[in-house]
């Protein structure tokens, strides 16, 4: 009886482990995990091997620290560490297999007798949860970039960044500008900043508190703009209602046409018999209405240019252009490229939750050496991109930023006698990363963990590009 006992007992646990398996292989959006005080992984279910992309018989019984690289700060050791429960973390590590994994968890302590024997974590891989996430960095977007007043604008003249004579001259001509009701002129290419302007022109003028309308002439199809701009008259064409125009809908505020330059040459022999008589008639309709709304428009091509080429005709430019002003093109003021990208960091560190954080010479060289075709725009997208290519406590280094950018000033070093060597980038590109790192090494003594935060890589980044180069470590050479 004694020997059945046993093996009804025996049959008993083998049960309940299987049930327990069963329960935590279950969880199909949750990652279970656990290990013993020593840090050996005593546990490891189905959802977190299939996520991991590791067979559950890889991990059980191996040390957490050969699984799961760049996790010095994880969760379970915190919790080894301290004995204190960590909750709701946002982890990210990379498997043994070079995986990399963006995580949502918690890990607790398990003690017995008041004694800390292991701990056990659980993970949230449900795709719920980075949809949450990517909405609310959209949602932070919009609350950081729009904060749009009654009257439709965002801009005021404070929000212009720069120290430099041309934008400073372009300043002090715009604050003249918003002292006057004359038609404007604003030029600048794609990216400047021109409707920065003119809102602020707005903001600063006697219009501010009546609407502020934009349209983008080169947006929108010929017969659309026209009656957009005009208005329509019921019946005067199939579906046609009466509706206002955006020349009435301005009021007494401002109407800002965007790349004029891009509206029809029929459309603005209209628009300027509308701005010379002041009156508009709608589409269908038989009766002028007057208007008495303040002209604001603008071109991202030279005006001269654009009345040789006929895409803008010389009697408009003469009527809009009763004060002109030119604002220059992001690769003319140099002094102002830190600074602004400096803006954009603290900017898009805030919308992705990001900690402070620091570029490297390396990278403001390489922003100062680009030409910037497209301008602030272009500038503002470089820094929110170098910034979700970093890896949490990073610096931003020259690699962090787009190729485009970041290899032609890496190869200017190639140049001799005026001229560039010929040869693959990609094996230049690497001989350089090849020096940085060595000279880094040599100068912290070959400390990895310093070594990498000097050059804005992780650690694990930064073995994996040594392995990656032929570095072996100065001990590996003995």
């Amino acid at each position: 009886m004694g020997d059945d006992n046993k093996k009804k007992q025996f049959k008993d646990l083998e049960n309940e482990v299987f049930i327990l398996r069963a329960i935590y292989d279950s969880a199909v959006d949750q990652g279970m995990l656990a290990c013993d005080r020593n840090g050996r992984i005593i546990l490891y279910n189905l959802p977190s091997s299939i996520y991991d992309d590791m067979q559950v018989e890889q991990v059980l019984g191996k040390q957490f620290t050969d699984i799961f690289k760049d996790n010095e700060n994880g969760a379970i050791l915190q919790v080894l560490k301290t004995g204190e429960p960590v909750l709701n973390k946002d982890l990210s590590y990379i498997t043994k297999g070079g995986k990399k994994v963006h995580q949502l968890g918690s890990a607790y302590p398990i003690k017995r007798d008041g004694e800390l024997i292991g701990a056990f974590a659980i993970t949230r891989f449900h795709d719920g949860i980075r949809q949450l996430l990517t909405k609310t960095i959209e949602l932070q977007k919009q609350l950081v970039s729009q904060g749009k007043g009654e009257n439709g604008t965002s801009y005021t003249f404070d929000r212009i960044i720069g120290d430099s004579p041309q934008i400073r001259e372009a300043i002090k001509m715009a604050k003249k500008a918003a002292l006057s009701s004359s038609p404007v002129l604003v030029y600048g290419e794609t990216g400047t900043g021109k409707e920065l302007f003119v809102q602020s022109i707005h903001n600063a003028s006697v219009f501010k508190d009546s609407p502020f309308i934009a349209v983008n002439c080169a947006a929108i199809p010929d017969t659309l703009l026209e009656s957009m701009l005009f208005g329509t008259k019921r019946g005067a064409f199939t579906g046609a209602g009466d509706t206002q125009g955006l020349f009435e809908q301005a009021k007494n505020g401002t109407l800002f046409l965007d790349e004029l330059n891009s509206m029809p040459i029929y459309l603005q022999t209209k628009l300027l018999r509308a701005i010379q008589e002041k009156t508009v008639r709608r589409l269908g309709g038989t009766v002028d209405t007057p208007i008495c709304c303040r002209i604001i428009a603008s071109c991202n091509k030279p005006p001269l240019e654009c009345i040789q080429n006929n895409t803008l005709r010389d009697d408009l430019y003469y009527r809009v252009s009763v004060i002109c002003i030119d604002i220059p093109p992001l690769r003319e003021r140099k002094e102002d490229i830190i600074t602004i990208a400096e803006y954009f960091m603290r900017k898009y560190a805030k919308i992705y939750g990001i900690p402070k954080i620091e570029m490297t010479e390396d990278v403001k060289n390489a922003l100062l050496f680009h030409k910037w075709p497209g301008n602030v725009r272009e500038l503002e997208h470089a820094i929110e991109s170098g910034l979700v290519m970093m890896e949490p406590g990073e610096e931003m280094s020259v690699f962090h930023l787009n190729p485009y950018i970041r290899e032609p000033y890496l190869a200017k070093g190639k140049k001799k006698g005026g001229s560039f060597v010929q040869g693959d980038l990609k094996t230049y590109l690497s001989e350089i990363e090849k020096e940085v790192i060595l000279e880094t090494l040599e100068k912290t003594e070959w400390n990895i963990s310093k070594t990498a935060k000097m050059i804005g890589y992780t650690r694990s980044n930064l073995q994996y590009r040594m392995q990656k180069l032929g570095i072996e470590h100065s001990e590996d050479k003995r």
